[in-house]
């Protein structure tokens, strides 16, 4: 909600970070220093004025841009080396990232989502309830019913 207000999760293999920016705009990148690899934020959420890398202190801005690097040579670029943005997407409160170099198109997916979200008012909602279920099986083949789940057969 405010700036410098941080996500810090998994896509498979790939460490996310979501991060609202001083511009007020949200912003993913890979949570990965642009040094040694280091990840800048541990999973979870948190709040941070800059991002900074534990391993060698590279700070970067919340919008990605690499402020301070010691010991590097005096031809170091900055400007090469922030941090790699992930695509991000806004529809209707909801947040979608993307992974692919090329994302696909979203415009159908906002048309068809927009009003359906629109009575629920995500952009205020407050988060009351979060679980995480691990399903060892086919995303497909598993229907969640309450406190239970039933694996279709």
């Amino acid at each position: 909600r405010q700036p410098g207000d941080y996500l810090s999760f998994m896509i498979g293999r790939w460490p996310v970070l979501v991060v609202h920016g001083r511009d007020g705009e949200l912003r993913a990148f890979h949570n990965s220093c642009r040094h040694r690899g280091s990840i800048l934020c541990k999973p979870g959420e948190g709040h941070v004025a800059r991002l900074i890398c534990p391993y060698h202190s590279w700070t970067y801005g919340l919008d990605g841009r690499l402020l301070a690097a010691g010991r590097m040579p005096e031809v170091f670029d900055k400007g090469e080396h922030s941090l790699k943005p992930i695509h991000l997407e806004r529809v209707a409160g909801a947040v979608f990232v993307c992974l692919a170099e090329t994302p696909p198109d979203i415009a159908t997916i906002r048309r068809d989502l927009t009003p359906l979200l629109a009575p629920h008012n995500l952009g205020h909602a407050k988060l009351a309830h979060q679980a995480t279920l691990v399903e060892y099986a086919n995303w497909k083949l598993v229907m969640e019913n309450g406190r239970e789940c039933y694996h279709c057969a």
